[in-house]
């Protein structure tokens, strides 16, 4: 099993070749997304593995969505109790190398980024660094 630094090099290098590749063909993303996509790669590179407890990414997201209910609860929101509920589903629910190693997740988790972004080559590198870390876990799924 790949550690996370290998997912993230494959998906720099990936994402590295892809990027020249359009930039040769006229294709010139712009300063922001590029220092974008320095920070959406390597978070995307490991994503794939937020279902085992112990990796960097969950890690990550535990510490950002417990800042996030913490922030929420203070101004009284009901949406920080749903967010609980979710994250003790997620932890209970979810099994490694199940529904986050497959396309459908890969679809699914880089959606936001176009919804937010708007730019296409976000969303591309991001969907990219995550297909980068199937790829070396030779573990593709369709659901």
């Amino acid at each position: 099993m790949a550690g996370y630094k290998f997912h993230i090099l494959t998906g720099i290098i990936l994402a590295g070749i892809v990027s020249l590749g359009l930039y040769f063909i006229g294709f010139k993303p712009s300063i922001l997304e590029i220092l974008l996509a320095i920070i959406v790669v390597p978070i995307y590179s490991i994503l794939p593995d937020i279902d085992i407890e112990s990796s960097k990414i969950s890690h990550f997201m535990r510490i950002f969505l417990i800042a996030g209910i913490i922030y929420l609860i203070v101004k009284k929101s009901l949406f920080a109790i749903i967010l609980a509920v979710i994250m003790l589903i997620f932890e209970i629910l979810v099994r490694h190398r199940g529904f986050f190693h497959s396309i459908t997740a890969s679809v699914l988790l880089t959606a936001p980024i176009y919804v937010i972004s708007k730019s296409v080559f976000l969303t591309g590198i991001a969907f990219l660094s995550y297909i980068s870390h199937l790829l070396v876990d030779r573990e593709i799924k369709l659901w």
